[in-house]
């Protein structure tokens, strides 16, 4: 009769310190995880009332500006920049939307100023003399400065 030595079966329960060790480690994760899930819904209601803010979008080119100067003969619309009457030319000028940049807007806020995009990078925005107002797609109307300002 041969006997075989019976291999020693480990015993289905940890030893006492481990099981406390295990169970400090469970909930340290879960208290980890439950922080970041706060913290996360936290920031998703903190960005959700300020969408306004997040989500704005510019165009500084004229490409989809809607607000263009009638270009009729009895339009008689004054319009101003910095209290100063602006002078429109009577015809308008053929220029691509996508090459003018938006560098102001009329003191009434109805019309954006425009400059061509190479004169708008030297002036950094300031316009000069003068600046163009959209009439309808690719077409523009310049619009000087007068000399006096207006009174009020």
């Amino acid at each position: 009769m041969s006997e075989t030595p019976e291999k020693a079966i480990p015993s289905p329960h940890h030893p006492p310190e481990a099981s406390r060790s295990l169970s400090r480690s469970a909930i340290l994760w879960m208290a980890a995880l439950i922080l970041c899930l706060g913290t996360s819904a936290a920031f998703t209601c903190r960005n959700d009332t300020n969408r306004s803010t997040l989500e704005t979008l510019g165009q500084p080119t004229a490409v989809g500006d809607r607000a263009t100067y009638p270009q009729s003969e009895n339009a008689e619309e004054v319009i101003q920049f910095e209290k100063r009457k602006l002078v429109l030319s009577a015809t308008p000028d053929a220029l691509r939307d996508s090459k003018m940049r938006r560098v102001a807007r009329t003191d009434n806020g109805k019309y954006g100023l425009y400059l061509p995009a190479e004169r708008a990078t030297q002036l950094e925005g300031s316009g000069g003399p003068s600046w163009y107002i959209k009439a309808g797609p690719n077409l523009f109307i310049n619009a000087t400065v007068s000399e006096a300002p207006k009174s009020e």
